[in-house]
């Protein structure tokens, strides 16, 4: 042992294949960080806000935090958020979200 005995994990969902085997990787895992940014890339933008909100459900089910990625982007130019951000944020923690990340990873 190196004496790390109380090291969580915090599994980041970034591709198709991290969806697959979501199940799998909230139950190996203490926490999840959903990406928007590259999983966004690889699903179709009418199914981002279905799919963020199926991982926020089932992360929730299990007592697991959630982390959301690319939230507030403009604020790393700007003081205030926009309109539609500040929406989309509130709609996050209304989900169940319980962590953003600010801005661009």
């Amino acid at each position: 042992s190196v004496g790390l005995n109380n090291t969580q994990v915090v599994a980041k969902i970034e591709t198709h294949a991290g969806l697959i085997n979501h199940a799998g990787i909230l139950e190996s895992s203490q926490a999840i960080l959903i990406s928007r940014g590259l999983l966004g890339l690889e699903i179709a933008p009418e199914k981002m806000a279905l799919v963020q909100k199926a991982l926020i459900t089932a992360a929730n089910l299990l007592g697991k935090p959630v982390i959301i990625s690319r939230v507030l982007d403009t604020m790393c130019d700007i003081p205030r958020p926009t309109r539609a951000e500040a929406t989309d944020t509130a709609n996050l923690v209304l989900d169940g979200a319980d962590g953003l990340l600010l801005g661009a990873e």
